[in-house]
């Protein structure tokens, strides 16, 4: 997955975290904008570095990515 450079006028972190993670609500979305604010990035750096934080590896969104990874694998079991 790559962030579409030509979103580097319009794209905002709250709105590429809710994009990216549609099962945040706003307390996961606030802390995640809050982990990547103050770090002297653009919106479009801060979603390039999101995206690539975003493995299995200990990073700041690793605890938002195994949250997720966990509610889908919940909604799966509940569903099938």
């Amino acid at each position: 997955m790559f962030v579409d450079q030509t979103t580097n006028a319009t794209i905002t972190t709250p709105d590429y975290l809710a994009n990216l993670f549609p099962q945040f609500g706003t307390k996961e979305i606030q802390a995640g904008t809050a982990a990547y604010a103050g770090l002297g990035l653009s919106n479009i750096q801060q979603a390039i570095l999101i995206m690539s934080e975003c493995t299995p590896v200990q990073s700041r969104m690793h605890v938002f990515c195994a949250k997720v990874s966990q509610r889908s694998m919940s909604a799966r079991r509940i569903t099938s």
